[in-house]
């Protein structure tokens, strides 16, 4: 999910520079360059506005710095990139907080049941399929529930359940697995899974923010599908 460097800064930086670069050749005065510090500043103010469900690639941004760093004024800006990288995490992860509470989908085959909600997720299918059958088991293997749909076209197909077993007995809140498999002229086909979960918290670590979802663990920003 992550995105480059908007063409709104990049046009902005990129006249800045030329700007910079024949006032250096020319020998006129500095009033019309971009000063190291204001370039700092710019970066920094489009990180912290930047849409938290589409956070920039940090690894993109600094490339994008290091085509600069032989531009007068800016060789300096080597010396600032250890500390800018610890901005660009603590700035991620303070937008990525902005989630907890949300609901996030995620690719797995492991869902969590909450004890009102259910649980919920979605069936990828590439081709149509004649049929498709769900089913649910508890971590050990446990088939608890089997639920059969009719034909299906390409795309997502959402699913729902309540949490009650075969049965109709509530089972217990918490992870179980979900297998999805479909039927093509008679052939079996596996299908993928994706599951929606509540963001319980955010965290740090030396691959960037980290959300932790109930039940399922941590995940990547980038991992996120869709937010509800």
């Amino acid at each position: 999910m992550a995105t480059k460097v908007s063409d709104a800064l990049l046009s902005t930086v990129n006249t800045g520079f030329a700007t910079e670069k024949a006032t250096a050749d020319q020998k006129k005065t500095q009033g019309n360059e971009l000063g190291q510090d204001a370039f700092l500043t710019m970066m920094l103010t489009q990180m912290k506005n930047q849409d938290p469900t589409k956070p920039m690639d940090s690894a993109q941004y600094l490339a994008q710095l290091a085509q600069f760093s032989t531009v007068s004024g800016i060789e300096k800006l080597n010396t600032t990139i250890e500390g800018f990288i610890g901005q660009l995490q603590t700035s991620g992860a303070m937008q990525a907080s902005g989630l907890v509470g949300r609901q996030v989908v995620v690719d797995s085959d492991t869902g969590y049941l909450d004890a009102t909600q259910g649980l919920a997720g979605n069936i990828t299918i590439d081709s149509p399929v004649d049929a498709v059958k769900i089913s649910i088991a508890t971590p050990g293997g446990q088939v608890v529930r089997e639920v059969t749909l009719g034909a299906q076209g390409a795309g997502e197909t959402a699913f729902h359940w309540d949490g009650r077993d075969a049965s109709g007995v509530l089972r217990t809140p918490g992870n179980y697995r979900v297998v999805a498999q479909g039927l093509r002229a008679g052939e079996p086909v596996g299908l993928s899974t994706s599951m929606s979960a509540p963001v319980d918290s955010v965290s740090l670590s030396a691959q960037g923010s980290k959300l932790n979802l109930r039940g399922l663990g941590e995940y990547a920003l980038d991992d996120v599908r869709a937010i509800f």
